[in-house]
């Protein structure tokens, strides 16, 4: 997701966008509403081989509250998509994007149990990753 926006900027075609009339925010929400949007077939595909192959029941109320939920859960990691692609370049956004990544698997306990380290228990809360 990142590198698509460096690889705009890199060829110039973001210019040209600021000669439109559209406002930048709105074109900074519509990357990332294209990137929630195109999250959704691989959510339904995946919940799909769920219930095909490993014959996943749940009850109506409970995948439509499943599919939802991590839906709008990768509004955050759609976000910081847009955010890395526009603040770095295409040479160090790969790095900026492992960085990220690194952080919030720290931060969201991924690698090490909270009772090894107490004072990240505190901070993990807001982190997208919890």
């Amino acid at each position: 997701m990142p590198m698509r926006p460096c690889a705009r900027r890199a060829r110039r075609s973001c210019r040209q966008l600021r000669v439109t009339p559209l406002p930048p925010l709105a074109y900074v929400f519509g990357k990332a509403a294209t990137a929630i949007l195109v999250a959704l077939p691989a959510l339904l595909l995946v919940s799909l081989l769920g219930v095909t192959i490993h014959h996943v029941h749940l009850r109506t109320q409970a995948w439509v509250g499943f599919l939802l939920g991590t839906w709008l859960g990768a509004i955050p990691f759609a976000a910081l998509g847009v955010l890395i692609g526009y603040a770095f370049d295409t040479q160090s956004a790969q790095g900026g994007m492992m960085v990220v990544y690194f952080g919030l698997s720290i931060l969201g306990g991924m690698w090490f149990p909270y009772q090894i380290m107490p004072h990240v228990r505190t901070r993990s809360c807001r982190t997208p990753c919890r």
